[in-house]
């Protein structure tokens, strides 16, 4: 299922800016390193966050990409189960 979402926040620039539009997806089977995700956390508000890792055990290491955003050292490994919705495509706000 296809969703759009606003980006909120500056943790994913240059890549994304706050008040784009993200089009992202549910159904998918795998997670490759470099793609953009949404995730749950049990700590955190949902985020959107590139993924750095994937491990043997099914968990995710996920991190911003501006040097403002949380630490994946801080968002720690995440379970698969967590990661919701991959970005498909960004929309620019201008």
């Amino acid at each position: 299922m296809f969703k759009l979402l606003k980006v909120t926040g500056t943790s994913m620039q240059p890549s994304l800016h706050h008040g784009d539009f993200v089009v992202v997806y549910s159904h998918f089977l795998n997670i490759q390193v470099g793609e953009l995700v949404i995730a749950k956390h049990p700590s955190l508000p949902n985020m959107i966050k590139r993924v750095l890792k994937v491990d043997s055990k099914q968990r995710v290491l996920l991190a911003g990409d501006h040097s403002s955003s949380i630490s994946s050292i801080n968002i720690g490994w995440i379970p698969r189960s967590q990661i919701t919705h991959k970005v498909f495509f960004r929309i620019r706000r201008y």
